[in-house]
């Protein structure tokens, strides 16, 4: 993920740019399902049509203890497109793309430059 914009409210819009390497930048539009702030929020996007590709993503804080916070990131595919953009690798890339966001945001509240 590049760059997002949002309104940070139940209904609107959110748009990632996201580099999937070789399949390029694109623009990716979503809607904000559930904002529970501080702990939690879930955003779901498509692809043209639901039926054809559905990702959901929920992000959620535990507190562990005075110090530690738990940092929960999920996410759900569906549609009629998955064993295309499966035998793409488009899933291999964006996975990985998940692990750096997390590895940067886990950096960042630690305090650390990345």
């Amino acid at each position: 993920m590049l760059e997002a914009k949002a309104e940070f409210k139940v209904g609107s819009e959110i748009q990632f740019l996201e580099n999937l390497q070789e399949f390029g930048r694109h623009w990716i539009t979503a809607r904000f399902l559930s904002i529970e702030a501080p702990d939690e929020l879930i955003w779901q996007g498509k692809v043209i049509a639901g039926f054809l590709f559905q990702v959901r993503h929920s992000f959620k804080l535990e507190s562990i203890d005075q110090k530690q916070t738990r940092f929960v990131h999920s996410h759900r595919h569906k549609g009629l497109l998955l064993p295309y953009l499966y035998h793409r690798g488009v899933f291999q890339r964006s996975r990985q793309g998940y692990i750096d966001f997390n590895e940067a945001l886990k950096k960042l509240c630690e305090g650390e430059r990345f």
